[in-house]
């Protein structure tokens, strides 16, 4: 059994680790604590929404699941990887809704295809090279693929994906960088 006194000095060590010994915070110290809070409040707010509920037992159930889960993320070192969670919300609306009106426009061109059989199927088999330098990116530029119709991303070959494309006009579009340029904005900021 763990004594009081152990755990406040486990707790202590950590946090000096962590914030660098009462010399302040650095660099790294900022981001990871930043990245922390981001994710804790991102997890939070994402289960207040999908959860509905607002009693004090589930609200304790999804408080004991984000701590945990972003205890695992912190221990496991994914928490600094991609970085602030909380400053590309600003730049999501914008992917969103543009990749809403692909979507849109994809299916009408599938239904277009399936309607009038005289429109040729032209499946293609084609890599694309990803201009993400992040695992946040290349998953989501690969979902963003998927989530088109008529494209569909098959596998990841080191910095390439390999798509499936319904038409070779659909080839052509995603070799045209659109959406590759869209995503990296979104992530990495820009236009």
């Amino acid at each position: 059994m763990i004594s009081l006194r152990s755990a406040r000095l486990c707790v202590r060590s950590r946090f000096r680790r962590i914030v660098g010994k009462g010399r302040g915070l650095s660099f790294r110290s900022q981001n990871k604590i930043s990245s922390v809070v981001s994710l804790t409040v991102t997890l939070g707010g994402v289960w207040l929404l999908w959860s509905g509920y607002f009693l004090p037992l589930t609200l304790g159930f999804g408080l004991a699941s984000v701590v945990v889960v972003v205890f695992l993320s912190f221990r496991m070192g994914l928490v600094d990887r991609e970085g602030d969670l909380l400053a590309l919300v600003p730049r999501f609306p914008r992917l969103g809704f543009w990749l809403m009106g692909e979507i849109f426009s994809s299916n009408l061109k599938v239904a277009q295809r399936i309607l009038h059989p005289e429109i040729p199927v032209q499946p293609d088999i084609i890599r694309i090279e990803m201009g993400q330098k992040t695992d946040l990116g290349r998953t989501m530029y690969a979902n963003s693929i998927t989530l088109t119709p008529g494209t569909l991303t098959v596998g990841v070959e080191g910095n390439t994906l390999v798509v499936h494309a319904l038409s070779r006009r659909s080839a052509r579009w995603l070799k045209e960088g659109i959406m590759d340029k869209k995503v990296t904005a979104a992530i990495e900021g820009g236009d």
